[in-house]
């Protein structure tokens, strides 16, 4: 039973973290609550937003207003009292300015701590209630018009992240570059295998900002670089595809690179130049993962046939 109940306890940890739907959050209560949102069930949600995690990394007040007014409205309907902590809590929130309720906010992911070619990562997998072992923490906009869409979380960026993290030897010693780096999960995860060097780069300034930004939070030193020659542990470069860089890097990597079919040219141009030689420790490779669309079409259209690719 006490298992259970810390697994439960987990799980929400992780909802509220990732801010899962007040709807969501609210029916893993009444699993905690055996079928109701009562006392236990919220000072589990207590427990929760106050965990360290919840306090250094927030969900932002925004999330946690509709939280927490979805569970006054559910717990009323259940003829269940708010104790008083939460209610505290709410009253402190709705008091707060109108700009301290931003649609930036941090969410935070786990996956599993022993990283190796056998172990599958498993992003959304439960860490223990005060375990922040296995803990990415990630700076993010909700809002598409306040921060460029890499300042924004991708599907594809979380299937790439768990390649790496599931086949680490693929990954060691080599020297890996990311185009497009986003919020930084890929940087992240990287760096906490121990590759040879890894460079980071984007072609939006507020993007590269906030991925310092989380790099540093994650623990990850960072230098920004003139030219790619530099070498450092984690370096980061702002250009354009259709900048003409090459980048020199065994492995190149990329999320959810292909939605805008009018920069399909520049990426192939930037891959096949990229590519061309041979690394130091062997074949260049390039890792993309995106959401499904018409990769062939992109490939076939844009003259790779000196490449070889699998989709």
């Amino acid at each position: 039973m006490l298992c259970e109940k810390h697994e439960l306890e987990r799980r929400l940890q992780l909802e509220v973290w990732q801010l899962q739907t007040p709807s969501k959050v609210c029916h893993l209560l009444r699993e905690i609550g055996r079928g109701r949102i009562d006392e236990g069930a919220q000072h589990a949600l207590l427990r929760c937003i106050s965990h360290p995690v919840s306090q250094r990394f927030s969900p932002g007040n925004s999330y946690l207003n509709r939280l927490l007014k979805a569970l006054v409205l559910s717990a009323e309907g259940e003829q269940e009292a708010l104790i008083d902590e939460l209610v505290e809590l709410h009253q402190s929130i709705l008091l707060q300015p109108t700009q301290a309720t931003t649609l930036w906010c941090y969410k935070t992911y786990s996956y599993s701590a022993a990283i190796s070619d056998t172990c599958r990562s498993s992003f959304g997998s439960p860490a223990g209630p005060g375990d922040t072992k296995g803990l990415i923490s990630l700076h993010v906009s909700q809002d598409l018009l306040e921060g460029s869409t890499g300042c924004h979380e991708w599907e594809a960026g979380f299937v790439l992240s768990e390649y790496i993290l599931s086949h680490a030897s693929l990954f060691k010693g080599k020297r890996c570059a990311e185009l497009g780096c986003g919020p930084g999960l890929v940087g992240v995860c990287l760096q906490r295998l121990g590759v040879g060097s890894i460079l980071l780069t984007d072609g939006d300034a507020e993007t590269l900002l906030n991925c310092r930004h989380n790099l540093s939070i994650n623990a990850m030193p960072t230098e920004d670089i003139a030219s790619p020659s530099t070498t450092t542990d984690v370096e980061m470069a702002q250009f354009m595809w259709d900048d003409g860089v090459s980048l020199d890097a065994d492995i190149l990597l990329g999320a959810d690179l292909l939605y805008d079919p009018g920069s399909h040219a520049a990426l192939v141009k930037i891959i096949r130049s990229s590519l061309r030689n041979a690394g130091a420790t062997g074949p260049r490779q390039m890792i993309l993962a995106t959401t499904m669309r018409n990769e062939k079409a992109c490939f076939r259209e844009h003259g790779t046939m000196d490449m070889h690719y699998q989709v």
